[in-house]
């Protein structure tokens, strides 16, 4: 077993390590001038992992690393000439018998929105992606078809997502993407010679919404940096407190010297009776004068 001294006070083992804030930013504070360089260095460092510093016009910008994305969405509704959904009954297109063909509903939403479905499809298909991508390279596109949950019903209207670096080019290019479909649509009707009044058309309904921030600048590695920089400076200053402590800890195998009044004592023997004789220097003369007057009276008798 070991223990820990940390300036002068060793702490026992058993007890465990229990830091006194006191203690702690007293060793910071003893070693300010190195704690304080390595902060400043991981603040520095921090900053750069996050943005390039710019010092143009006077002024000093950080310009972020990386880039944002935005989200913006835009919708458009497949109907036909005439907005037959703006009836309030069902209108039929006429069938014929002599080719058997049955009167067809004019407006029809399940027909419409199988439609939706398709578009969709063509939207995120090469040929519109590409025109997307030829109009505005920085984002990505991507259309889906709405369903009434509530009611799980499919929706006669196309959805466009469109996601870019910066909230305006997200919400123009959701307005790109409804506007190329639309053209897409058009044209192919036109090279099949279908008639206008026979013609699924393509209203926008919604063009891009106020953009929403999806992800941000990230600043997780500016955070690491600095949390790494602040705990290697505390490290080295505990460090260097241990190498150079304010006061040298007591060394155990060196016991210290007894006080002079003890050590100079001498020892007290046991008479006969257990009682302790008394080595005192004037009861040492008394008992060796005694004995030489008793030592001359038997020579005299």
């Amino acid at each position: 077993m070991c223990s820990v001294i940390v300036s002068g006070t060793e702490i026992a083992p058993d007890q465990g390590v229990r830091m006194d804030l006191r203690l702690f930013f007293a060793v910071i504070w003893r070693f300010k001038w190195v704690t304080g360089a390595i902060a400043l260095l991981g603040v520095a460092l921090a900053v750069l992992a996050y943005g390039q510093p710019s010092f143009a016009h006077g002024s000093v910008t950080i310009k972020p690393r990386g880039t944002e994305v935005w989200q913006s969405q835009s919708e458009i509704l497949v109907t036909q000439a005439g907005f037959p959904y703006g009836r309030a009954q069902q209108q039929y297109a006429p069938g014929s018998a002599r080719t058997g063909t049955p009167a067809v509903p004019v407006g029809d939403l399940n027909y419409m929105a199988t439609l939706a479905a398709l578009y969709a499809s063509l939207a995120n298909g090469d040929v519109v992606q590409q025109d997307i991508h030829e109009q505005d390279p920085t984002g990505i596109v991507s259309a889906a078809s709405i369903e009434n949950t509530l009611e799980d019903i499919d929706l006669p209207l196309v959805q466009f997502t469109a996601t870019a670096p910066t909230s305006a080019g997200a919400s123009q290019l959701a307005d790109v993407a409804a506007t190329t479909l639309e053209k897409f649509v058009t044209n192919q009707q036109s090279s099949a010679g279908i008639a206008h009044n026979q013609r699924a058309e393509l209203q926008l309904v919604q063009s891009g919404t106020v953009p929403t921030l999806v992800r941000g600048h990230k600043m997780t590695l500016s955070i690491l940096i600095l949390f790494a920089a602040l705990a290697g400076a505390s490290g080295l200053a505990f460090i260097l407190e241990s190498a150079r402590p304010r006061t040298a800890p007591a060394v155990a195998d060196d016991p210290a010297p007894a006080p002079a009044s003890i050590a100079q004592t001498p020892p007290r023997a046991l008479t006969s009776a257990g009682e302790p004789a008394d080595w005192d220097d004037g009861v040492s003369q008394l008992e060796t004068i005694e004995a030489k007057e008793l030592a001359a009276v038997e020579h005299v008798e």
